[in-house]
């Protein structure tokens, strides 16, 4: 039988080498497809990815934009309230104060009647009954009695001190009399001449009293300037005292009392601001014997 044989080809060294360099070939761009392929796949994955975050950014959007439309009126709505409560602590301070202003005029104007006397308006209800005792006989009475005799006395007294004083002075005087000295003397005669003068005022008010009886606030008033007055006049008889011994034992002088006494003349005659003093001082006794303010109380007790 005829057997048939196969020839197999034969390959020189370099076709063996350069198939081999083919199918190295051949892998690699198989190798590089693959890669190309990943990563395209790669990229559409990214893509994809893209394309959903985008999605759900632009889901999350309007929903954003309420939270922060929702927190813009929230701002709002606690400025509102902030503003509300500001109003209303500015409204209660401010009444608050017009309370205090309210009290402290109320209590001005009680303290005002209070010390002048005026207790009709503090009490409404006593009013007709105060008026009634105004009107009385023993009122009217009392009204013609007196004439300030609280003011009268402290004149008397004022007047006293005044005379003293003066005769001090008179006393203290010498036959070197200066114009210093004169002019002490001068101070202390207006000084009396003021408290004659405020006895009088205080006379004509307790008279005017004695015709109107809302006219005691006005002889109050005119008592107050008699007691100013008086004050005035025994400050003016104080320094002049003082001024008068300082004249007649200057405090400058290395002369003993004894020494200068015996040294100086006889006192000159006294000025005319004793006599003035004492005719004051008549005139207030006199009307502090016309009557008291206890004797009027004493009687509307009875």
């Amino acid at each position: 039988m005829y057997k048939a044989t196969q020839k197999v080809p034969a390959y020189t060294p370099q076709q063996q080498q350069q198939q081999q360099q083919q199918q190295q070939q051949q892998q690699l761009q198989q190798k590089h497809q693959q890669l190309y392929q990943q990563q395209q796949q790669h990229q559409q994955q990214q893509q994809q990815h893209q394309q959903q975050q985008q999605q759900q950014q632009h889901q999350q959007q309007p929903h954003q934009q309420q939270q922060q439309q929702q927190q813009y009126q929230q701002q709002q709505q606690q400025q509102q309230h902030q503003k509300q409560q500001h109003q209303q602590q500015q409204q209660y301070q401010q009444q608050q104060q017009q309370q205090q202003q309210q009290q402290q005029q109320q209590q001005q104007t009680f303290l005002l009647l209070l010390s002048l006397g005026n207790l009709q308006q503090v009490h409404p209800q006593s009013r007709n009954a105060k008026q009634q005792k105004l009107n009385s006989p023993a009122a009217q009475h009392y009204q013609d009695r007196t004439a300030a005799p609280a003011a009268a006395a402290a004149a008397a007294a004022a007047a006293g001190v005044v005379v003293a004083a003066a005769a001090a002075a008179a006393a203290a005087g010498t036959a070197r009399e200066t114009a210093a000295a004169t002019a002490v003397k001068t101070a202390a005669a207006t000084a009396a001449a003021a408290v004659a003068a405020a006895t009088a005022a205080t006379a004509t008010a307790a008279a005017a009293t004695a015709t109107a009886a809302t006219a005691a606030v006005a002889a109050t008033t005119a008592t107050t300037a008699t007691a100013t007055a008086i004050a005035a006049a025994a400050t003016a008889a104080a320094a002049t005292a003082a001024a008068a011994l300082e004249f007649r034992y200057p405090s400058s002088s290395s002369m003993s009392p004894s020494e200068l006494l015996l040294s100086s003349p006889e006192p000159a005659a006294a000025p005319a601001a004793p006599a003035a003093a004492a005719a004051a001082a008549a005139a207030a006794a006199a009307a502090a014997a016309a009557g008291s303010p206890s004797d009027f109380m004493s009687e509307q007790s009875h």
